[in-house]
């Protein structure tokens, strides 16, 4: 199963950086270095947190088994912490489009 998702993770970068090369040429003047920086640091966030996710996840899972309801509380807990790893990585590598995103919801959130 974990064979099958980095193969599919690799195959959707290949994808990806095939078609910003095609849109280059096609379109020009595309800021491609500012582009694979953000992705780099993007990256950079979302590794991390995604271990610490999956680390999370194996160990409940070892240590509760895997019944339906168990599953579903697993599954929540290792996804808010990858949000907020991720969110502070993010911040940390000064992601500025994650950190104006985050800025603009929470205004959003203190108008109610």
């Amino acid at each position: 199963m974990i064979v099958v998702a980095i193969g599919q993770t690799l195959s959707n970068g290949v994808a990806a950086v095939v078609f910003l090369i095609v849109a280059q040429r096609q379109v020009g003047g595309l800021p491609l270095r500012m582009l694979a920086g953000l992705a780099l640091r993007l990256l950079g966030a979302a590794v991390p947190a995604g271990l610490a996710a999956f680390g999370i996840a194996h160990l409940a899972f070892g240590a509760w088994g895997g019944g339906v309801l168990v599953s579903l509380g697993v599954c929540a807990v290792a996804a808010a912490c990858f949000g907020l790893a991720f969110l502070a990585l993010a911040r940390l590598l000064r992601v500025t489009q994650v950190t104006d995103l985050v800025a603009g919801v929470t205004r959003r959130l203190r108008r109610r």
